[in-house]
């Protein structure tokens, strides 16, 4: 459920997985009742801005650009994909996960709520003051800088 100034991504009980504030320069996250904090901590921009990385029971994954595509991987095993994001008709994004990221417990709702506030449409936080939210169009776009981000 989105509204202009929060997110909040549920379970299939109902159980709030993430809830995002994005009434803030920089965005605040609150994941599974863990402390609120900037959700550019949470994903934050690594190595010149290539990637955005999330740690996870104690590992580390990459969201990197790949073709026409934005691909987690791990941090250990670069070029090998976990889930793969793209464009899909009508406006429609596409993640696709394999069996090895679904073996992980919890790593598909990450998964989730990272594409989530990749494609919110909104910064993170950790954009150059001079990116704006019209300069990224889609998925396509957004996997050369993965900066700013609109769906």
């Amino acid at each position: 459920k989105t509204e202009k100034k929060r997110t909040v991504v549920s379970g299939r009980g109902g159980e709030v997985l993430v809830e995002i504030d994005w009434d803030h320069s920089s965005p605040r996250l609150v994941y599974r009742g863990e402390k609120k904090r900037k959700l550019k901590e949470w994903i934050p921009l690594k190595e010149n801005k290539s990637f955005r990385q999330i740690k996870y029971l104690e590992k580390k994954y990459r969201w990197t650009a790949r073709d026409e595509c934005v691909v987690l991987e791990p941090a250990e095993k670069p070029g090998y994909p976990y889930a793969v994001c793209r464009d899909g008709e009508g406006g429609s994004i596409l993640l696709e996960v394999f069996q090895e990221a679904l073996d992980i417990a919890g790593l598909l709702e990450m998964c989730v709520v990272g594409v989530v506030a990749m494609q919110s449409g909104k910064k993170l936080g950790d954009e150059d003051d001079t990116s704006t939210d019209e300069a990224v169009g889609s998925i396509g776009a957004l996997i050369g800088t993965l900066i700013a981000f609109n769906a």
